[in-house]
């Protein structure tokens, strides 16, 4: 059997040492940068030698990773070939469907644990929102302040002297 090779990490040069670098890889191009020139003592450059075999790439312990979105990818995979990776993307609702098939079909899972741990705490944390909204909904608005109420209630004939006002500003300036 084919084992996946233990590569290097490859970070960006000068990373631990600067602290506005981040360490996802970037190719050195200084002119005298020993990193790219691959001296020895420093640190390894990016190379496809690094790259695994063709037959384990994309693999986990020998099993084909799967990515499912849905239920319909996940009637695709098969539980002696296939390990699943449920998608961050997809909602709750569908998320516990493909979970309990997984779990009727004894698919193993990469990305969560423990698929009834995950359930009951998602479920708790929906129940406190729904309780916390509901809490909110219920609540009656604050009765408004006197002097909020009067300017409200401008008379009628305030309000049109101000519409004049305006239109005499618009009308009335200088080219």
């Amino acid at each position: 059997m084919i084992s996946k090779k233990h590569n290097p990490k490859f970070a960006r040069q000068d990373a631990f040492n600067i602290k506005g670098i981040n360490t996802k890889w970037r190719k050195p191009r200084g002119i005298a940068s020993k990193v790219r020139m691959a001296i020895a003592g420093h640190r390894a450059l990016v190379k496809i030698g690094h790259r695994n075999n063709k037959l384990i790439r994309n693999t986990h312990d020998g099993l084909k990773i799967a990515y499912i979105n849905n239920l319909a990818g996940l009637q695709r995979v098969n539980p002696e070939e296939s390990i699943i990776i449920v998608s961050s993307k997809t909602g709750f609702r569908k998320k516990q469907l493909i979970l309990a098939q997984a779990k009727a079909k004894s698919i193993k899972l990469l990305n969560i644990k423990h698929p009834e741990d995950y359930i009951t705490r998602i479920k708790a944390a929906m129940a406190k929102q729904a309780v916390e909204e509901s809490a909110v909904s219920t609540k009656q608005p604050e009765a408004k302040k006197p002097e909020e109420k009067a300017k409200e209630q401008l008379s009628q004939k305030e309000q049109q002297a101000k519409q004049e006002q305006e239109k005499r500003k618009i009308l009335e300036k200088p080219n």
